[in-house]
């Protein structure tokens, strides 16, 4: 909640955006990447150990180098679609719109996808990633929301 002369409540989430949503997408790609290793592969994965660290932490970079961008747009959009609801915003208020910021980037992958030489559907795949961070990074908004709510509600009571 930000403080102000306006005693209406303000809500920013920002952070939660910008810092949940890359590291949740790259938790998630690296859950995919090693699940497909360990199921395909005949290796110990006890022996693999330093490679898993070393992967984890590439793609965790790579995921917030990437990602930043697209969480900064989709945090934008979300508070802009969430604002009307505000006041009276339940969790499935704060899912939709988070379902809604992250369909308004369908377009992106659907006009590269014909210009891509193996017409592989890693655009699609990043758009459920995609989607998949920004309903937790909602969830946990909604959770931060009702917490600076509470706080607002006993202030204006007393």
């Amino acid at each position: 909640m930000k403080k102000g002369n306006n005693p209406q409540l303000q809500f920013d989430n920002f952070p939660i955006f910008i810092l949940g949503g890359p590291a949740i997408a790259g938790i998630t790609i690296f859950i995919a990447f090693f699940l497909s290793d360990f199921f395909t592969s005949d290796e110990y994965i006890i022996q693999d150990i330093p490679n898993l660290i070393s992967g984890f932490f590439i793609i965790f970079i790579l995921s917030y180098l990437f990602g930043l961008l697209p969480a900064i747009v989709t945090s934008f959009i979300f508070n802009r679609i969430i604002k009307r609801y505000i006041r009276s915003a339940k969790l499935y208020h704060f899912i939709a719109c988070g379902a809604f910021s992250v369909l308004l980037w369908l377009p992106v992958p659907l006009l590269i996808y014909p210009f891509s030489v193996n017409k592989s559907h890693y655009a699609l795949g990043l758009i459920s990633i995609m989607l998949y961070s920004s309903l937790i990074c909602s969830y946990l908004s909604w959770r931060s929301f009702k917490k600076q709510l509470k706080i607002f509600n006993s202030r204006a009571a007393a």
